[in-house]
């Protein structure tokens, strides 16, 4: 859940900032190239269940933030004109 907060707080902020383009490549490429794929690896091909579901979406999702915190720490969000 930490991460998670974390994650929505650097998200919300880039976007208030005007980083929406960054945002949006990050969210959709994080999800579609990272989380699903993941989840579905150790859900229905390797039938690990659905804590290890849980867990590729919460890998993902520390994925995500990390980047949003190389974002956020850059910088480069000061400079986009609104």
């Amino acid at each position: 859940m930490i991460f998670e907060g974390a994650g929505l707080v650097l998200l919300n902020a880039l976007l208030g900032a005007g980083a929406a383009r960054q945002v949006m490549i990050v969210s959709i490429g994080t999800q579609w190239l990272v989380g699903l794929p993941l989840a579905w690896l150790v859900g229905p091909h390797l039938g690990l269940g659905l804590l290890w579901v849980w867990g590729a979406n919460s890998a993902y999702r520390i994925l995500q933030t990390a980047i949003f915190t190389v974002l956020w720490n850059r910088g480069k969000w000061a400079a986009i004109k609104v």
